[in-house]
């Protein structure tokens, strides 16, 4: 997971001069370029934010099935994910209220 995370995060690096090229060959991004960097800041969002906390986790479980390693993790992580549930309710109301 720590190679995935990585190689997630120093391969935007490849994105950039790309980017840059289109932008001044055409003068405008390229709409391709844009959904793979969406892909790329929203994967490494969920990445950091649920996928590694959870796989941390699981792999600290002292648990011997994997069951119980999952739930162990879930227990651990569940304040938080509590946390990223209830700011995004209260992200939602305030968008919908202004």
């Amino acid at each position: 997971m720590t190679f995935v995370g990585w190689t997630f995060g120093f391969s935007m690096v490849l994105l950039i001069p790309l980017d840059i090229f289109t932008t001044i060959t055409d003068g405008k991004a390229d709409p391709t370029l844009i959904v793979v960097w969406n892909i790329y800041y929203w994967g490494s969002f969920v990445l950091n934010w649920t996928v590694l906390p959870f796989t941390v986790g699981y792999l600290e479980a002292g648990d011997f099935k994997p069951l119980g390693k999952i739930c162990q993790s879930l227990k651990v992580n569940a304040p938080w994910y509590a946390l990223y549930i209830l700011l995004l309710g209260l992200l939602c109301v305030f968008l919908y209220f202004t």
